[in-house]
């Protein structure tokens, strides 16, 4: 008789347990969670405590005293990403960027800039442009360019730049890179910075 009250109080428990759960509505909903805190340990040295209530729940109110904070769990939407899988070349519009630099011991030498993501084609010479400190419309700082640019950042004065060169033999950037022509009088010198390009 002990064995059989003691399994059906088991049960029983359980089975509150499971209507406990059923009954739980946390976050509620809508997807939000509701707290209380109290206001007069708000601005206290370690903030107030928190307490979560069940909305559901007829009475589930905050004390007196507190105050209700509500939270959501979904974020806003974020931009729309790259495609998924392999990405043979840079969608429009979208820009990937990266960094350049090198050093020399003779009168000059070439840097090259490789894209990443190739672009569906090649840019013409007027769409290239090494900026050293500048910004311009095309070229609004670092990590930017406008659609159908290639924005080259830093470099050295000591190191000047004398042109972009077309890997192919064309007259602007392949659309896998470009390389750039420096020249120097010093046996020192060395220069870097940043690119960003921005398919058409």
């Amino acid at each position: 008789m002990k064995l059989k009250a003691f399994v059906a109080a088991a049960a029983a428990g359980a089975a509150l347990i499971a209507v406990g759960i059923g009954w739980a509505a946390i976050p509620d909903t809508s997807g939000v969670i509701h707290v209380c805190y109290k206001t007069t340990d708000a601005t206290r040295l370690g903030g107030s405590a928190l307490s979560v209530i069940d909305s559901a729940v007829a009475g589930a109110t905050c004390k007196p005293g507190e105050s209700e904070l509500t939270f959501n769990q979904q974020g806003p939407i974020g931009p729309q990403g790259l495609p998924g899988g392999v990405v043979t070349t840079l969608p429009s519009g979208q820009s990937e960027s990266g960094v350049w630099g090198a050093a020399e011991s003779t009168s000059g030498f070439v840097a090259p800039i490789t894209f990443p993501i190739p672009l569906a084609a090649g840019l013409p010479l007027s769409a290239l442009h090494f900026m050293a400190g500048a910004t311009s419309s095309s070229c609004p700082g670092v990590g930017h360019a406008a659609a159908g640019q290639l924005c080259v950042y830093g470099g050295n004065p000591d190191l000047p730049f004398a042109g972009f060169i077309d890997p192919t033999g064309g007259g602007g950037a392949a659309a896998y890179g470009v390389d750039m022509l420096f020249f120097s009088g010093t046996s020192t010198a060395s220069s870097a910075g940043s690119w960003t390009a921005t398919a058409p």
